[in-house]
């Protein structure tokens, strides 16, 4: 809430956890013992346990884009390098296990996780990684799993359909929403849609929140423009056969 970690309990009373910097959009992942939070540029750790909130220090991590958890590891992103910390000490990060996506040296807008591999979200392209451990980078590129389309903002994403959804468009293309396969993207915004995102300029979509929302066996997509809100209801897709949000 604005720039405070908050908790919830039971009972509905708001409790208090620290400040997490200047506040705006955040992200958050789980280990099995902390809260992960990316924040204003920097992470901060919240431990399950309630003991303390603490913010990363080492300068090796450098500005926190975003934050993933995957194989004992967080994964943040400077928006040019994919940054592991030490599994024995997640505060810890060596630059010589610093990774990269290498087909295209378009900025890394975000970086999450999803069955076991790893996905760099440029934006002009998307790649997936496997964890292969070793000494230095532990994580290795999958070949044929590359996507030739990337998101527009950091945000601008979500798990859903069991895959992901985002906003984005490759190379000297308009905007669009897409779900993300191996090697491909369907798109699911109608005509009408990509009417409404070109009267955005990209640095009004860069903000754009995309969540999923499932209630009632209903899968929804939600993409919060600044203006107004879209919904894809994937359930519904899917019985119709064709796309449409």
């Amino acid at each position: 809430m604005g720039s405070r970690l908050v908790s919830v309990t039971e009972a509905g009373e708001v409790v208090d956890r620290g400040s997490v910097g200047a506040g705006g959009q955040v992200s958050m992942v789980y280990s099995f013992d902390r809260l992960a939070i990316a924040s204003g540029g920097t992470l901060y750790y919240y431990e399950s346990n309630g003991a303390k909130l603490q913010a990363v220090t080492d300068v090796d991590i450098g500005t926190v884009l975003d934050v993933a958890w995957l194989g004992g590891y967080f994964i943040v992103t400077d928006g040019t390098s994919i940054v592991v910390t030490e599994l024995n000490d997640p505060t810890a990060v060596n630059p010589l296990k610093y990774g990269s996506a290498e087909s295209d040296p378009d900025p890394i807008k975000a970086i999450a996780s999803i069955n076991d591999e790893l996905y760099a979200f440029g934006r002009y392209s998307i790649e997936a990684f496997r964890n292969v451990g070793g000494d230095f980078f532990p994580f290795q590129r999958i070949d044929g799993a590359r996507v030739s389309k990337g998101i527009i903002g950091t945000h601008a994403y979500c798990a859903a359909a069991g895959t992901f959804a985002f906003l984005g468009s490759g190379r000297n293309e308009a905007p669009g929403c897409y779900l993300m396969a191996p090697g491909s993207c369907p798109k699911f915004s109608t005509r009408e849609i990509d009417q409404i995102l070109k009267t955005y300029t990209e640095k009004e979509l860069s903000a754009v929140v995309m969540e999923c929302r499932v209630d009632d066996g209903h899968e929804r997509v939600m993409i919060h423009l600044p203006a107004r809100a879209l919904v894809y209801d994937v359930a519904a897709a899917r019985a119709r056969r064709e796309p449409g949000c």
